[in-house]
């Protein structure tokens, strides 16, 4: 009888011990899921969305002949900002005779930032860009057409990094122009941070704008 109760003895030390172990797990458990509640709540993150954009012309000067040239030489490597009359492409004029008759300079009407013609094409017919001048404006503020319909509506002040490969310029959208549409996208008006590297905003580049929205707490995000 003696063992039988140690045994008896031993199976109701062994139970308690189960029960005391299992209540504090679900204890535990509770406390976790208590803490992920209060996390989802208050935790916040900066969500970010990736669209195509492009650089509008309207930030360009067109460089421009009269007459027919062909591009002899580049005096100036693309995306440099130049001065006012500084040379930047050594020019052929072509005579009715398609023959190179004297050369020809072409210089920056104003300072900016020159860009080559995104056609690439070294004979330029009369009144056709030779090369093109980013407007060098004290407020650094630029014009884009968002090529893909926002996830979320953008907002003037949301901070952006417009990229191109490696490179990239940080800013924040200053003014937004009208819905999107189908056929034109979205027109947007960026006040770069740093404009001290421009080399990016060639005519025709396929950038990505980064939009830094609102942050939001996981349980938005979930929702």
């Amino acid at each position: 009888m003696s063992v039988i109760k140690r045994f008896s003895e031993q199976t109701n030390q062994d139970a308690c011990k189960q029960t005391s172990i299992i209540g504090k797990s679900i204890l535990a458990l509770c406390f976790i899921a208590f803490i992920a509640a209060v996390g989802i709540q208050f935790i916040t993150l900066t969500p970010k969305q990736d669209y195509k954009v492009q650089i509008s012309i309207e930030n360009y000067q067109p460089m421009m002949m009269q007459e027919k040239v062909v591009i002899n030489e580049q005096l100036i490597t693309q995306g440099t900002q130049v001065d006012k009359d500084q040379a930047v492409a050594k020019l052929g004029i072509v005579d009715l005779g398609e023959q190179q008759s004297e050369s020809h300079y072409l210089r920056a009407e104003k300072a900016g930032y020159y860009f080559q013609s995104p056609a690439g094409s070294k004979i330029i017919p009369a009144h056709q860009p030779i090369g093109y001048l980013l407007n060098n404006n004290s407020s650094d503020e630029y014009l884009f057409w968002l090529q893909e319909h926002p996830k979320n509506p953008l907002k003037a002040g949301a901070d952006v990094t417009i990229k191109l490969g490696e490179q990239s310029i940080t800013g924040r959208i200053s003014m937004i122009f009208g819905p999107f549409t189908k056929d034109k996208g979205q027109k947007i008006s960026i006040r770069l941070n740093e404009a001290r590297d421009l080399s990016l905003m060639s005519p025709g580049s396929k950038l990505i704008l980064s939009v830094k929205e609102h942050p939001k707490t996981l349980a938005q995000l979930l929702s």
